[in-house]
């Protein structure tokens, strides 16, 4: 794998992870919001933070994955320099 492959798996993973956390916190925000049952379903919201806390793991393991590739590609410069 090239390091613009790697750099583009993680700098997508950090995309997919920071969507599903915005779409999985909207959807908290307005069960939270709504008093009445027109919101969703307490299962619902518990899956909801389950995805969340997924998601963030997601993007945290993309962001480590980014740091790790620049590191790496820092010592390869200053090796061939």
């Amino acid at each position: 794998m090239t390091i613009g492959a790697v750099n583009n798996a993680a700098l997508l993973g950090i995309k997919r992870g920071f969507d599903k956390m915005n779409r999985d916190a909207a959807t908290i925000a307005s069960a939270t919001s709504l008093s009445g049952s027109e919101g969703p379903a307490k299962e619902d919201v518990t899956r909801t933070l389950v995805s969340l806390q997924e998601n963030n793991h997601y993007f945290q393991a993309s962001a480590r994955l980014f740091s790790a590739q620049n590191r790496m590609l820092g010592r390869l410069l200053n090796e061939t320099a």
